[in-house]
């Protein structure tokens, strides 16, 4: 794990290593231990402070530069649910879940102009 990333955003976020420890379940010293690569957490840790953070495990480990994660509060609980299960998806039902999408979404758009354009004749 990269243990500047979690010092870093735990930072930012004003979060004490007390605090934290209290959330993932661990001792104080667990958390100055992750932050400066003595220890690694288990995978079940990594994923409370993740989804604590607001932050993908990915980006905690240092394999991922971005810092969004699905689990973060602007997504709905509907959205977190599609992104998981796309996750899941090999790359040809991605590619064809996509052309649906797109093809719904032109259906929509080409539904709301009829009815905007039979408003417009009445």
């Amino acid at each position: 794990m990269r243990g500047d990333r979690l010092k870093e955003l735990r930072k930012s976020k004003k979060i004490s290593q007390l605090k934290l420890a209290e959330v993932l379940g661990v001792d104080r010293t667990m958390i100055g231990k992750y932050e400066l690569k003595n220890h690694q957490p288990s995978n079940e840790i990594l994923e409370k402070m993740a989804d604590f953070l607001e932050v993908s495990p990915a980006y905690l480990m240092g394999y991922d530069e971005f810092i969004n994660n699905p689990n973060s509060e602007k997504y709905s609980t509907v959205e977190k649910n599609i992104i998981d299960k796309f996750r899941k998806l090999d790359n040809d039902a991605k590619k064809r879940i996509l052309r649906d999408l797109d093809n719904e979404i032109l259906d929509m758009l080409e539904k709301t102009k009829t009815k905007s354009d039979m408003k417009e004749i009445s």
